[in-house]
């Protein structure tokens, strides 16, 4: 008979799917039960919102290796991860490692980043997440899906804000510009960031050091927030240029 210590580690072991290596990997964090969050919050864009989401990407960016390039829309997140050896993954591939710690990233950071800018301090906040790989072929066409998804939620967005939800059902998108535009609104004048959402991406900055060894300037990478992306669809390079590295095997 197994020892208790043995069998116990057994059950954990069922749990214990490791990813496929190689391959890219997309994690996707959604806010869990936001729509009671964010009935108060200004209508239809709040930009603490924004603001909190997108220290919340941030965040994950710096802490998942291998992280390559993240899209941002309403309540959710999605990075692309990709790392050549299993043995330098997050976790390992692990499945229930990477989905745990990116949800519980995620909760942490909205909570500190609430306290420290007295926005909704009474609330709780937390995330889902999910990871799964994706093939090469596929991946912009997943970030392609995830913007389209965002350009019909903010044009309803804008919509509710000055008809019932009744009044839409049923509408097609030339019929919400329609809408929207008798009554005195247009939702192609609003910023490129809610109409088309917001990547993170990294870039090298020139920084100043100073210390016994060294005394000048130096090259960093930093993830910084675009928000003046283009049309996925209009412009698949703009991804393309982050799956390259990844097709090359670039290691960080």
């Amino acid at each position: 008979m197994a020892s208790l210590s043995k069998r116990m580690k057994s059950y954990e072991k069922t749990i214990n799917y490791i990813l496929p290596p190689n391959l890219p990997i997309i994690i996707r964090i959604d806010g869990r039960s936001f729509h009671t969050f964010t009935e108060d919050l200004d209508k239809p864009f709040d930009f603490n919102f924004i603001s909190m989401m997108n220290a919340i990407g941030i965040a994950l960016c710096n802490e998942i290796t291998g992280c390559r390039f993240a899209y941002l829309q309403s309540d959710e997140i999605s990075l692309l991860v990709y790392k050549e050896s299993i043995e330098e993954s997050w976790f390992k591939n692990k499945f229930y490692k990477i989905s745990s710690i990116s949800a519980s990233l995620a909760s942490a950071t909205a909570m500190k980043w609430k306290y420290e800018n007295n926005f909704k301090k009474d609330s709780i906040v937390s995330f889902d997440s999910r990871a799964y790989v994706i093939p090469y072929d596929d991946v912009i066409n997943y970030f392609i899906w995830r913007q389209n998804d965002w350009e019909r939620n903010s044009l309803n967005m804008l919509a509710r804000k000055y008809f019932s939800q009744k009044e839409l059902i049923g509408k097609k998108k030339s019929e919400l510009h329609e809408l929207i535009h008798k009554a005195g609104d247009n939702w192609a004048k609003l910023p490129i960031y809610i109409k088309r959402g917001r990547t993170i991406i990294k870039t090298e900055i020139s920084k100043y050091v100073e210390n016994p060894y060294y005394k000048g300037e130096v090259i960093r990478n930093k993830w910084i927030i675009d928000e003046k992306i283009p049309i996925f669809t209009e412009n698949r390079g703009y991804i393309l240029s982050e799956l390259s590295k990844i097709e090359s095997k670039e290691t960080e």
